[in-house]
């Protein structure tokens, strides 16, 4: 900061001249001051008339230190020296005063200016500073290491492990009326024609019989395993839960949460244009019996020997293509997945029978010759 006694040592080397005033203002900028005092010795009326009307400077007159002659105070900014308007009137004493000139050591008069540290506010006006905010401009920078979070895209590098065919679980709960009439070839559900684009086949299920896949109109997977049948067929009296799951192209089948069978099968089964029939494979192989809370999911949710069915209704999630859980009679035919689909429904009633506890909701009625059918679905595909 310039002071009063700077400005006046100053002018040992340049007398009163605009220039050197400017010369000091300038000093004292930079340093953040916002006034300098300026000795009479180097400065007149004429010149302070000129700094206040062309330049826009605050000018006051003020008794120097030993308050003989009348100096300078050139402001500038919002802040005034706080004395300038009592002494204006000693203005008779001006030549004595250059030598105490050197006392404005008493700038301590300046200590006021501490009060005015507020005024470094105005030093925004160094509009350069702001050019630090172009600063941000390296936050670009940053923005580019986003694109290495596409590097997450060699999170799908599993994919090439896993084989073909989309892993799925397909579960539900039903207790047959009769296993038999009108016809041992039971078809929960299914694709296609016979025997099946993709379909479940349960058959002879009173006597012992077996659980078939079939897949692309060819037999995938048979449960218990090929060439063997349950010790003991199913009952009428009973509620079973029977999952079908895909994992990575390994095919199984669960009953009551155990293991039946597994096997490997990692084609793809394209249903595009084909409607789902739940109840019956398209006009044929009825079903006859309750059936709840039907769900197709697009992941693996099973896995293991065994695993313990849920005793409350199932509920639909991100991966859920379709969830028949017939709640109420007025919810019979409500998908409750998101994708809600559209059923028809040709002659299927509701039942608040059920295999919950406790119990919860109710289940579709088949009677051998009744079923639901669903639009086609690109997302049927698996």
């Amino acid at each position: 900061m310039i002071s009063g006694s700077a400005a006046a040592s100053a002018s040992n080397s340049t007398t009163s001249s605009l220039s050197h005033i400017n010369d000091l203002v300038t000093g004292a900028t930079t340093s953040g001051s916002y006034y300098i005092v300026v000795p009479n010795t180097i400065m007149n009326n004429t010149m302070a008339t000129q700094l206040r009307s062309v330049y826009g400077y605050n000018v006051s007159q003020r008794n120097d230190f030993m308050g003989t002659a009348n100096d300078y105070t050139i402001s500038w900014g919002t802040i005034l020296d706080p004395t300038p308007t009592p002494t204006p009137t000693p203005t008779s004493t001006p030549t004595p005063t250059p030598a105490p000139t050197s006392t404005p050591t008493a700038t301590p008069t300046a200590t006021p200016a501490p009060t005015a540290t507020p005024s470094p506010t105005s030093t925004p006006t160094p509009t350069s500073t702001p050019a630090p905010t172009a600063t941000p401009a390296p936050t670009a920078t940053v923005t580019p290491t986003p694109a290495p979070t596409s590097t997450p895209a060699p999170t799908s590098t599993p994919t090439p492990t896993h084989v073909a065919g989309l892993d799925f679980t397909i579960e539900w709960y039903m207790k047959a009326t009769s296993w038999s009439s009108p016809t041992v070839f039971v078809r929960p559900f299914g694709f296609g024609t016979d025997p099946g684009k993709f379909a479940v086949s349960m058959e002879n299920m009173a006597t012992g019989g077996n659980l078939y896949v079939w897949a692309n109109n060819t037999l995938a997977l048979t449960a218990p395993t090929s060439g063997t049948t349950f010790a003991s067929g199913l009952n009428t009296t009973s509620w079973y839960h029977v999952a079908f799951v895909r994992n990575n192209g390994v095919m199984a089948v669960y009953l009551n949460g155990t293991r039946l069978a597994t096997g490997t099968y990692a084609l793809n089964m394209d249903l595009t244009g084909m409607p789902l029939y739940v109840g019956s494979l398209n006009a044929g192989n009825y079903y006859n019996g309750l059936l709840t809370n039907f769900r197709w999911s697009t992941t693996a949710k099973y896995s293991g020997a065994s695993f313990t069915p849920s005793t409350s209704p199932l509920t639909s999630s991100a991966d859920t293509l379709i969830l028949l859980d017939a709640s109420t009679s007025g919810t019979l035919l409500t998908d409750s997945s998101s994708h809600a689909r559209t059923a028809t429904n040709n002659g299927v009633t509701f039942s608040s029978s059920n295999p919950f506890s406790p119990s919860s909701g109710g289940s579709m009625n088949f009677n051998g010759t009744t079923n639901m059918t669903f639009p086609a679905s690109s997302d049927w595909s698996l």
